[in-house]
């Protein structure tokens, strides 16, 4: 999940949840989720130290969780969803043809 440019969002991420920091520098780490300041952002890294990154030079926070899969899972599931009645629709509009 993209979090774009909604500081609530981050805010509300359980501390310990998995993130993906990119920055505008172009570097990206995935970190762990601490606290959200007011103007700087504070993460845990693998090796366990505790960072704070400035909001101006964040470019993009992406979850890193499981979440990711059950949303392009729900997609998926929408887009079958969507797509079954379309059939059946064409397969009854080619039968009235005949």
């Amino acid at each position: 999940m993209i979090v774009p440019g909604r500081w609530e969002k981050v805010a509300a991420e359980k501390p310990g949840s998995r993130i993906i920091v990119s920055m505008k520098t172009g570097d990206r780490m995935e970190c762990s989720f601490v606290s959200l300041l007011s103007d700087s952002l504070i993460v845990s890294t693998p090796d366990g130290k505790d960072m704070e990154y400035s909001k101006a030079n964040i470019l993009r926070i992406t979850t890193a969780d499981k979440r990711q899969d059950s949303l392009a899972n729900g997609a998926g599931i929408g887009a079958l969803a969507a797509g079954i009645p379309a059939g059946i629709i064409a397969v009854q509009c080619l039968a009235a043809k005949t």
